[in-house]
């Protein structure tokens, strides 16, 4: 009997966007050691095209390991060093608790709904400046 794959088990994949001025990187599906590279790619074509404002939806994610934390670590990185601007929209509570545990929530910018990134004035936030970066700990 064959069945289609489950959301819980569906392969990972990365659709993208443009919205408001930003790049916007919609993913699926487990962010894991296998799938890391996949989204690390995305954003670094994402990056590489010009894209100063990138925002990454990660409402169908339902689990990220220590690869896929390092992914978006990475894109903070990559985005800041191109003077540009990464945000993490829509995370599961599974991603929010990994962010918290590991101590990159205070460094990594995280929006609870895409939605949000919209401003009354129909500018988006994502292009303002953004905040400073935590001083590191000793």
């Amino acid at each position: 009997m064959s069945s289609s794959p489950s959301p819980a088990t569906a392969p990972f994949g990365v659709d993208s966007r443009e919205e408001g001025g930003c790049t916007v990187l919609v993913a699926r599906g487990e962010l894991d050691i296998a799938a890391a590279p996949l989204l690390r790619d995305r954003i670094a074509e994402a990056v590489a095209g010009g894209a100063k404002e990138l925002v990454c939806d990660m409402a169908e994610v339902n689990f990220v390991d220590s690869s896929g934390l390092s992914v978006l670590v990475s894109a903070h990185k990559r985005a800041e060093a191109a003077s540009g601007r990464f945000v993490i929209a829509n995370p599961q509570r599974q991603l929010l608790r990994l962010l918290e545990v590991s101590g990159t929530r205070e460094y990594l910018e995280v929006e609870s709904d895409i939605e949000d990134l919209d401003e009354p004035d129909g500018r988006s936030p994502v292009m303002a400046p953004a905040p400073a970066p935590a001083p590191p700990v000793a």
